[in-house]
């Protein structure tokens, strides 16, 4: 089996649990995510016929730190709501 290309990959880890396994890819900051995210499609989908008939279809996300919020506000105040908000 090929694997993804080390120059992509910052860290790979793998975490299993009963009934559920788990890989976690981080990037390089050059790595191209939506070609990664295909290569690594395309590998899983070599690989499904060796895995048991009743296992869940596996999936594929990607998750970015840019998609986070910078910053999370909570305002209590004691003026009426209309007051505050204008």
């Amino acid at each position: 089996m090929q694997y993804l290309p080390w120059r992509i990959s910052r860290k790979i880890q793998s975490y299993s649990y009963e009934s559920l396994s788990v890989v976690v890819i981080q990037l390089t900051n050059d790595a191209n995510v939506d070609n990664t995210l295909n290569e690594a499609q395309r590998k899983i989908n070599a690989v499904r016929s060796k895995l048991p008939t009743d296992v869940k279809e596996p999936s594929l996300s990607k998750f970015s730190l840019s998609d986070l919020p910078i910053i999370s506000l909570g305002i209590t105040s004691i003026f009426p709501h209309r007051s505050f908000t204008t």
